[in-house]
């Protein structure tokens, strides 16, 4: 094999270094120096990216600081009026059972007036028969006919002496 060949090492040596020397200048000069500069062109992309994530971060924070906030407000104006219709039912219901209790009052009144008339008229219905059937009596008995005031007063002495 003629690369093995010691005759030819100087000649191989020559050219192994006129083209690394040529690839050398061709990476130093052209390529290493597109590579630097996309590398730039993405970091400064990547920290714009990241700049505008920043903003966008600092933007979403406060989003939520507000809406948390409105949720806030919105849950006490919730509680108030929940509070407020509370107060309002409770009232409600509160004169209902008055109005009631007096409707009742009003009613068991009347119930007692009617039964105090009705008492008033029993008794002196059950007077007038009482003393009706006194007359009645004495006629039979043989004692003589006896008025009706007579009758009555005997009735009220005989019930002055029960009470």
């Amino acid at each position: 094999m003629p690369q093995l060949d010691p005759t030819y090492y100087p000649t191989q040596l020559f050219w192994l270094i006129i083209i690394f020397s040529l690839l050398f200048v061709v990476l130093w000069k052209i390529a290493l120096p597109r590579i630097s500069r996309i590398r730039e062109v993405r970091q400064s992309r990547i920290e714009a990216d990241l700049e505008k994530a920043k903003a966008v971060k600092v933007e979403a924070e406060s989003v939520l600081a507000a809406y948390e906030n409105s949720l806030a407000k919105a849950s006490s104006k919730a509680q108030e009026i929940i509070h407020k219709v509370s107060d309002d039912i409770s009232n409600e219901r509160t004169r209902r059972i008055e109005e009631r209790a007096q409707s009742i009052v009003e009613r068991v009144q009347k119930a007692e007036a009617a039964i105090s008339d009705e008492e008033q008229r029993a008794t002196a219905e059950v007077n007038a028969l009482s003393a009706e059937l006194v007359s009645l009596a004495t006629e039979k008995l043989g004692c003589g006919e006896t008025s009706n005031k007579n009758a009555t007063a005997a009735i009220e002495a005989a019930l002055m002496r029960i009470k």
